[in-house]
């Protein structure tokens, strides 16, 4: 990031309201003050918004920032790094992954909400902020509700209501903004996407001026595992300094246990691919009537033909991790009428068919060699092109760069579940599951 220190004027007075603004927050409300001292912030001049993040840093429109009333800078800034706070963008990603349907604007609606709902009654915000009573108007839920779920709860929830019934103006856009969130998908987010380009470039493609030095540790980091850490040692280091100070809002610990415990479980995130993607075949049964209207026949679910699940059994996958990998497989079978366990390591072994849970345990397990998938994709795409496919791997896979292993994994991209526990898959398998080792 090329960074410019020496500041144009609207810049350089906005960068001194900063500093002001700051040093009353650390005596009025240390947590927040705290959490604000330790943030870098950037003026962004191209910005359209009043202010964003991108997870560990915010970013601001000077010119747009100096139209706001004194109390309601300090309102955006505490909305802001409770953004990051919360992780709600690293968080927005994995409900997406969950709900690919769900716009990122309608999920900055839902963390909106959820931050406004703990600063609101300290801060004053600018006019259109979301507060729970929008988000329950909604998804015609109590206000209570609304307080009471999660993030993640409340996505789903949205998740389920028609898109139409989400968006229905520019009010939505006035607070502040994740980063990519304009594009929203349809007529309206290709609109914004087009006229939003200039503003959407990465911080890394643009000079930016300093307004606030955070801390030193945070200026270069982009993983957004580094983000997620950061944020959640800054939190618990500054509560700490607050709790001495003797001034804690009350929603403070409840915050501690949100971040402690935000991430979707990967055993939900895979289910809910699988799940999605085998689809479910329904047939009407007379055996059992209709809950709703007993004179029709009710549902009966019957299960999915097939998935092939290729288990790297190569030498860096740990006895931890093959014990997990079969656990999965076990899962599988339970949602499948067969599943296809392809063990592959250099070489790809014999295919083995789990018609029943239980049949796992009857699952041989070869390999402990170098890691080649191409073997094990080759015999998936000449006998299995259509099925679903869940690749179970840590990702070291050394021709992963091999044109004809790449070919493969494009061609069932739409049908490949990634699972990996170490590295990354490739950017162009958009179903990837991070599975943590127990």
């Amino acid at each position: 990031m090329s960074v410019d220190v020496i500041s144009s004027s609207s810049s350089r007075s906005v960068r001194d309201t900063l500093k002001d603004i700051i040093s009353a927050l650390i005596v009025r409300s240390p947590l927040i003050g705290l959490l604000m001292k330790r943030t870098w912030v950037y003026a962004d001049e191209s910005s359209k918004f009043i202010a964003y993040t991108d997870g560990l840093r915010i970013y601001i429109n000077p010119r747009l920032f100096s139209m706001l009333r004194s109390e309601e800078k300090a309102g955006v800034l505490a909305h802001e790094v409770m953004h990051i706070v919360l992780k709600h963008v690293t968080r927005a990603k994995r409900v997406r992954s969950l709900f690919p349907h769900l716009s990122q604007l309608a999920v900055n609606v839902v963390a909106d909400a959820k931050v406004n709902h703990l600063i609101m009654t300290e801060f004053k915000l600018p006019a259109g902020a979301i507060t729970p009573h929008d988000l329950a108007n909604i998804l015609d839920m109590d206000v209570e509700e609304v307080e009471e779920s999660s993030f993640e709860e409340l996505c789903e929830h949205l998740a389920k209501k028609k898109p139409t019934v989400v968006i229905s103006s520019d009010r939505w856009l006035e607070l502040d903004v994740f980063p990519e969130s304009s594009r929203v998908g349809g007529e309206e987010g290709a609109q914004r996407a087009r006229g939003d380009e200039d503003n959407r470039k990465s911080s890394s493609q643009r000079d930016l001026i300093v307004l606030n030095e955070g801390d030193a540790e945070d200026a270069s980091v982009s993983s957004e595992e580094e983000m997620e850490n950061r944020a959640v040692r800054k939190y618990v280091e500054s509560l700490t300094v607050a709790k001495m100070a003797g001034k804690v809002p009350g929603w403070a610990e409840r915050v501690m246990n949100e971040i402690l415990k935000s991430k979707v479980p990967w055993q939900r995130l895979l289910r809910a691919f699988l799940t999605k993607g085998i689809g479910k075949k329904v047939k009407r049964t007379w055996s059992r009537p209709s809950r709703k209207h007993p004179s029709f026949p009710g549902k009966e679910l019957l299960k999915a033909d097939k998935v092939v699940v290729l288990v790297d059994t190569s030498g860096s996958i740990g006895e931890k991790e093959l014990q997990q990998f079969i656990s999965e497989v076990y899962y599988v079978a339970k949602e499948v009428a067969e599943v296809v366990v392809i063990p592959w390591d250099a070489t790809v072994y014999e295919e083995q068919v789990i018609r029943r849970p239980d049949d796992v345990k009857k699952i041989k397990v070869r390999g402990g060699g170098g890691t080649v998938i191409k073997p094990a994709l080759e015999l998936a795409h000449k006998k299995y092109p259509d099925n679903m496919k869940v690749i179970l791997s840590d990702w070291y896979i050394s021709d992963l760069d091999d044109v004809k292993t790449e070919q493969l994994l494009r061609a069932h991209a739409d049908n490949i579940i990634a699972v990996t526990t170490s590295a990354t898959p490739p950017s162009y398998l958009k179903k990837v599951v991070k599975m943590e080792v127990m």
